[in-house]
């Protein structure tokens, strides 16, 4: 056998997040029961959470509670949107989900902020990503990596043989000011269809 034909078994015996997805949704969906009834989830625990869109199950990490409604604010790992759940959405993530990496990073804009007063992306603002963005291969700069994996970017994509940067764009469209690091305005999981590709810095 040779090297080659070696590493393409190698490559099909590697587990990707479809084949991990396939596993995840064929076991919850056998699930009857909730594995938490009397203990509420907590701030940073890894669950498995339905999402409202498709009713299909995804890893995620909870970053928010509200226990007098038993109700869970999720962050889709792999994916990288929020939102908020009813706790009967959710499932304690058993261990054999948890090996492969988390495919989400938690990007921030180099260099420019939001326009609002209270500092966060307007709804506008995020559609006008979403209509730079969408059905893109996008290319990022890395410009730093932060010590909780954060990392900090110039992002842009070519069209018709020039660079286009999505940060001038929003400036421009007066979505954005010039200013500090902010996090990228938030797309739904289904909205966008984009790749991205990291370049070193």
């Amino acid at each position: 056998m040779g090297e080659e034909a070696l590493w393409d078994e190698e490559l099909a015996g590697e587990e990707t997040l479809d084949s991990l997805m396939d596993s995840l949704n064929t076991f919850y969906a056998k699930k009857v029961y909730r594995d938490r009834d009397l203990v509420a989830f907590g701030h940073g625990e890894l669950v498995v959470a339905r999402f409202t869109e498709d009713d299909m199950w995804y890893r995620a990490k909870v970053i928010d509670t509200d226990v007098d409604n038993k109700q869970a604010e999720v962050f889709y790992v792999d994916f990288g949107n929020t939102e908020w759940l009813s706790e009967d959405r959710l499932c304690c993530m058993e261990p054999q989900f948890i090996h492969l990496p988390f495919q989400a990073v938690m990007c921030y804009f180099a260099g420019i902020e939001p326009t609002s007063e209270d500092g966060t992306w307007s709804k506008q603002s995020c559609d006008y990503f979403g209509e730079l963005t969408d059905r893109k291969t996008l290319f990022a700069h890395v410009l730093s990596t932060g010590w909780n994996s954060t990392i900090e970017v110039q992002l842009h994509y070519t069209a018709e043989d020039r660079d286009v940067d999505i940060r001038e764009m929003l400036v421009n469209a007066g979505m954005a000011r010039k200013g500090g690091r902010e996090s990228m305005p938030r797309l739904s999981r289904s909205s966008s269809s984009s790749s991205i590709r990291m370049l070193p810095g």
